[in-house]
């Protein structure tokens, strides 16, 4: 799975932020290197279904998804 974090930025100047191909607590330390970086401060946040999973799992998911479209 691809690591991503993908970044919007409104009008009004709030950043929008998602992490996704990182699973469980991996996502936050993107996020944190974000924040950082754009002095930015969080006003709110909410786990993806992603958060829930293990590296493991998503590993997992990936290979089956491989060996299904390769069959395909």
């Amino acid at each position: 799975m691809t690591r991503r974090l993908s970044v919007s930025i409104r009008p009004d100047g709030t950043i929008a932020a998602e992490a996704s191909g990182t699973p469980g607590p991996d996502c936050l330390e993107a996020l944190e290197q974000l924040k950082a970086l754009l002095h930015a401060e969080v006003e709110a946040s909410k786990p993806t279904p992603e958060f829930a999973l293990l590296p493991e799992t998503v590993q997992d998911e990936a290979a089956v998804r491989q060996r299904l479209e390769g069959q395909a």
